[in-house]
């Protein structure tokens, strides 16, 4: 039986592929600041696995998102890993533009990802009214 870990799990705004394979995360963050409340929001989930799963096991990845109350807001498959031969090893990594998220309530927001109904990692946002502050 093989196995699939999470190497990392990023949320930001851009992501840049440079044509030698690296990525570019621009505006990474674990808090966004939004004008007003209720309203929607646009980002990148950026999660790195590492694998050995076979043709024979569950190559399907979940995503799922709660919202301050812990109610589920979206489900659905993120993507299927691609299988490799027995003692392989590979590394996948996987962008996701997440689109017209509603931002109901100010609080934490928590995404998860998941193999066979568990959870491989998770990554909590902090979404909350307020202006946006600058870094000079």
């Amino acid at each position: 039986m093989g196995f699939l870990y999470s190497k990392y799990i990023i949320t930001c705004k851009n992501v840049i592929k440079h044509s030698d394979e690296t990525l570019t995360f621009e505006r990474s963050f674990e808090k966004l600041i939004v004008p007003k409340v209720p309203s929607e929001v646009d980002f990148n989930l950026v999660v790195g696995f590492e694998h050995s799963l076979t043709k024979d096991e569950d190559l399907n990845i979940y995503f799922e998102m709660t919202d301050p109350f812990d109610e589920t807001m979206m489900e659905a498959k993120l993507l299927t890993l691609e299988a490799v031969e027995d003692d392989k090893l590979t590394s996948v990594v996987n962008i996701t533009k997440v689109k017209h998220v509603p931002v109901k309530k100010s609080g934490l927001y928590s995404m998860y990802i998941k193999h066979n109904g568990k959870i491989i990692c998770k990554q909590d946002v902090l979404i909350r009214k307020g202006k946006e502050e600058k870094n000079e």
